[in-house]
């Protein structure tokens, strides 16, 4: 087939499905039409004040762990400098890990920390759950069993 032979993909219908296996993720997809043309900084919805967590994969690296929680602060600290507002409450960016189970299929769901309020060269900004106060490690737990009971 000669490529310009091909049918064109509809938009509307590109990633309307989701495969089942990956219900756990409770994803949030939003669609608006684009009616022609839509400029690229309309294409992206920002939704960095609703993140409450993020899990790690079971064989994500721990470089990769670490660029995504300096991620998280970088998109956390640009949040706060555009609110400008210290004074409101600052939501909690929860750490897990997915874990393998070997006598089943699928993963348990670990706490690891939270993301801790400042970064310096050569510390991640994590607060690991070994340093953390009874009630949000309790916090966390409840978080981790409750991803765990939605896969």
């Amino acid at each position: 087939m000669i490529a310009g032979d091909a049918e064109e993909k509809e938009e509307k219908l590109i990633g309307l499905i989701k495969y089942s296996d990956w219900s756990y993720e409770r994803e949030l997809r939003a669609f608006y039409p684009s009616h022609g043309m839509m400029p690229t900084d309309l294409r992206v919805l920002n939704a960095s004040d609703s993140i409450q967590g993020l899990i790690f994969g079971p064989r994500m690296t721990d470089d990769d762990k670490e660029r995504a929680v300096l991620c998280c602060h970088l998109m956390k600290a640009s949040q706060e400098k555009a609110e400008a507002s210290a004074s409101s409450e600052q939501s909690l960016i929860s750490f897990f890990e997915a874990r393998s189970v070997i006598n089943r299929f699928g993963f348990d769901i670990i706490p690891v920390g939270v993301l801790a309020g400042h970064y310096y060269d050569g510390h991640i900004p994590l607060k690991p759950v070994s340093k953390l106060d009874d009630l949000t490690t309790e916090h966390l737990m409840k978080m981790a069993a409750q991803i765990s009971s939605n896969k």
